[in-house]
């Protein structure tokens, strides 16, 4: 099955429209998948939020994509602030767009990991990224827009 395309979540048996999927080892065997239920929180008149599964609990699984989960575990920095680290997850965007997860090394001053962050692929550097010339990411841009936000899965 494809993303954007309505199933059945198993587990919940809601109506829901996969809208992300997520993978998490260079095997792609790890993935997660971030899925619309379908319906109007009463309250807040806002979509009901988003829950996360997996392909063998979704009734037409497993999400069909494209994904380049062989960068898992590369070298990787955004090119617009720096921020470098190691790719440690891939995600495929229900319009097409790819994103990479950077997870950097060392601790913040809190004691803390740096948190990981999510960005375009566009616009990320790596030795095995493809990079795209001009007129190349103005249709990739147009074609598969990248989202606002986006949630990640619990790992």
């Amino acid at each position: 099955m494809k993303l954007g395309q309505k199933t059945t979540e198993l587990l919940t048996g809601l109506t829901v429209t996969p809208i992300v999927l997520y993978v998490l080892s260079k095997d792609g065997l790890n993935r997660r998948i971030n899925c619309q239920p379908h319906g109007i929180n009463p309250k807040t008149g806002e979509p009901v939020e988003t829950i996360w599964t997996c392909d063998e609990h979704l009734k037409d699984g497993p999400i069909e994509g494209d994904l380049p989960f062989h960068l898992i575990g590369e070298c990787a920095e955004d090119e617009a602030t720096g921020f470098n680290g190691r790719i440690s997850e891939i995600c495929l965007h229900i319009n097409g767009c790819v994103h990479v997860v950077i997870t950097p090394k060392g601790v913040a001053e809190n004691g803390n990991a740096i948190r990981s962050i999510n960005f375009d692929i566009r616009r990320v550097k790596g030795k095995n990224i493809p990079k795209f010339n001009a007129q190349e990411l103005n249709k990739s841009i147009k074609e598969k827009p990248s989202p606002t936000s986006c949630s990640r899965p619990n790992r």
